[in-house]
Order: structure tokens, then sequence, then C-alpha cells
């Protein structure tokens, strides 16, 4: 049987794929100076050979080493890709149960280009939202693994945010706290505002 990877620019394109899981079509065929059609071509024939799987979301069809990672984690990963999405996930996840207009006061955003975003955070299970009085807050689901997943990535998102918050979710013991276990005191709740603070700063 002859071998998949024997012509090198598959070859490369599988790589690529294993070293930056989750890109899309033309990130790779930019990075690696490959004609779309030639792409294409090379990418259709690793996903038949069950080399490559592929995520979908709205905009691109994402590829994955078949393997390497775990179904959740390629969930996660396709999702986080896309900077506004992984950005607001890397706060939530040193803010739990934050409001919708605290993210406004955060993030440089329209009010619908937020909620287009928390929805499609909250739809794919990364984020959970609920209604405390006439606010909606907004919360990580799974904070150790959408952790894991940004730090154990980090590299390969050129992405400030996530840098300077793996520096802080990686030094923070115990981890931060939903705003309600928060005692009357408020301690707890002011050092890690100084946290997000630096994180985002």
């Amino acid at each position: 049987m002859d071998d998949p990877l024997e012509l090198e620019t598959r070859r490369r394109i599988y790589q690529y794929v294993q070293k930056r899981p989750g890109a899309h079509m033309r990130e790779i065929g930019r990075d690696l100076d490959v004609p779309m059609g030639t792409l294409e071509y090379h990418l259709h024939y690793l996903v038949k050979a069950n080399l490559l799987v592929t995520r979908q979301d709205p905009r691109y069809t994402r590829y994955f080493a078949e393997g390497e990672l775990s179904r959740r984690d390629k969930d996660v990963l396709a999702v986080l890709r896309q900077k506004v999405p992984r950005q607001i996930a890397a706060h939530l996840l040193l803010a739990p149960r934050s409001s919708h207009g605290a993210l406004l006061e955060k993030f440089a955003l329209a009010p619908s280009t937020l909620s287009f975003h928390l929805k499609k955070l909250v739809g794919t299970g990364i984020v959970a939202q609920e209604k405390a009085g006439r606010e909606n807050l907004y919360t990580v689901v799974e904070p150790d693994l959408v952790a894991r997943v940004l730090i154990q990535h980090r590299e390969t998102f050129f992405d400030d945010v996530v840098d300077r918050f793996a520096e802080v979710w990686q030094g923070l013991e115990p981890r931060p706290p939903p705003a309600d276990e928060v005692g009357p005191g408020g301690g707890v709740l002011m050092v890690l505002q100084s946290f997000v603070s630096a994180a985002f700063a």
C-alpha cells in the first residue's frame, strides 16, 4: 500500500496541522505557500485516508490530525481558534459569572457582536448562561479543560491576551471562585480583580 505521506507537499500539510490543530484552509495555504487548488486536493486526500478529521464553524472547515486530541478538545479548540470567543473565554476563566454589561466594558465590541459570540460559546457548551434578575451572567462550563486547551496551544494563537492569561492562570491557586462565593469582606474578589487586570491590561 502506498504511503499517503510520501509526497512532500502532502507531508508538509499534515505536519502543519499536527503542529497547529484547528487550522483552516486559508491559513494553511498562506503559511505553507501552497495554491488553494493543490491544498484542497491534498486535504481531501488526507481526510479520506483517515489522517485528518474536520470540524465546521460558521466560516471555516478546521482540520485536526486524527487520534491526537479528544473529541471534546477538538470541539473546544475549533471555537477557540477564533480570536473574539477565545479572548472572552480567557476573561471568563478569571472572572466567572461576568455580566453582559461587564463584558461590554472589557471588550471594544458592539452589544450585538458580543451577544453573537456569547451565543456561539453557549451553543457549543463552552460557556453557561444564567439569569440573575435582569442580567445574564456567563461562566466557563469546564474551566480546567478550557484553560488547558488555551495553554497547550498558546504558541499557535499569537495572542497577547492568551499569553497573559496563561501566566496568571498557572500561578493562580486556588482557582477563581464565582462572584457569589466571595465572603462578606470581599478580599478574594479584590485579589481576583487584580489578576484580571493584570491579564487583560
